[in-house]
Parts: structure tokens; C-alpha cells; sequence
């Protein structure tokens, strides 16, 4: 980050985004680095102490699962209604698909990812 940060105009909209396992690497990036002003996550199952972790940070986080995964749906709804940020926003898609089959499944994940980024970002 510290490259593209250097070389970006857009250093003051930096977002991060993670799928699956891969979310909880974004989320201690975000953690870890105030350069991070939104955070997108989707489809991961979050320990008490990672819920805890994502309750201390003040960035709009957008959270994303699949109707069909419950154990992500509540832990998704739970993390979301912890959030200190009032614009985070939880969005539940039809169907069973993980992190990136979202992505591939649905056009919808995507543009919903990015007008949530672009709103958030301005």
C-alpha cells in the first residue's frame, strides 16, 4: 500500500476488500493502518475477538453475504450492528456462493461494492 499510496492521487480513498479468510487480512490492515478509509468484506464467519477488533474501527465498513451461508449471515448481521461507523451497511444476496464466487455469481455484489465505495469515498 505504501507504493500505490505514494503514487496515487487518491490517497485519502483508500478502501480494502476481502473475501472469505482473506477478509480478516483486511480487517487487520484497516486495523493497522489509518490510510484505510473503508472496508469491504465478504461472506467470513468472525471469532469474538475479531468482532471485538471490528467494533474499534471508526472507518464505514460494507458487509456482504449469501442468504443461504446462515453461520455468515449472523455473524455479518452481528458485526454490522456492532459498527461504530453509522454509515456501514450490511447487504444479503440470494443464494449459497462464498467471497468471490459473489463476485463471479452476481453483477449486482459488484455494483453494489461500488456505488457503497463511491458514496463512502467522495
Amino acid at each position: 500500500m505504501t507504493f500505490r499510496h505514494a503514487r496515487c492521487d487518491y490517497a485519502n480513498r483508500i478502501s480494502v476488500l476481502g473475501t472469505d479468510r482473506g477478509a480478516l487480512h483486511a480487517v487487520n490492515i484497516a486495523l493497522n493502518d489509518t490510510r484505510v478509509k473503508a472496508l469491504v468484506i465478504l461472506t467470513v464467519i468472525f471469532t469474538e475477538k475479531e468482532k471485538a477488533a471490528l467494533r474499534t474501527l471508526a472507518i464505514p465498513i460494507l458487509y456482504i453475504a449469501s442468504r443461504g451461508i446462515e453461520e455468515v449471515v449472523r455473524d455479518l448481521t452481528e458485526a454490522h450492528r456492532i459498527s461504530s461507523n453509522k454509515r456501514s451497511h450490511l447487504a444479503i444476496f440470494p443464494g449459497s456462493a462464498l467471497g468471490y464466487q459473489m463476485l463471479e455469481a452476481d453483477q449486482a455484489v459488484q455494483s453494489t461494492i461500488v456505488n457503497w465505495l463511491r458514496e463512502i469515498l467522495k
